[in-house]
């Protein structure tokens, strides 16, 4: 089967695609816990949708007008940096990596 277009991949060439890129390869470096070292490609892109929709919600709950009536309102700074680095927990990595990549250059 031929691509319609020159970005799209046939029915073959995302299947052979998909046998080669294989998410759970790389879980350290999306930040994601052990488990994902045995997670189908498909597991991961889940669970990172369900993180996304996470971070939406605690977005909304900052936002003047939507998160008005929301506990997430109240909350400090310090506060809303420590739930968003455990809830996006890359934050945590790219620090690191920083960190790492400055000691270097030093």
């Amino acid at each position: 089967m031929e691509a319609s277009d020159d970005n799209e991949l046939s029915e073959e060439e995302h299947a052979d695609a998909e046998e080669t890129l294989l998410l759970s390869t790389c879980w350290r470096a999306l930040g994601l816990q052990a488990a994902a070292a045995d997670w189908t490609n498909a597991m991961t892109l889940d669970y990172l949708r369900v993180q996304q929709q996470k971070v939406a919600a605690f977005a909304s709950g900052m936002h003047a007008r939507l998160g008005a009536a929301s506990g997430v309102s109240w909350l400090d700074e310090q506060t809303l940096v420590m739930i968003a680095d455990e809830v996006l927990g890359g934050w945590g990595l790219l620090k690191e990596w920083r960190q790492e990549l400055v000691a270097a250059n030093v």
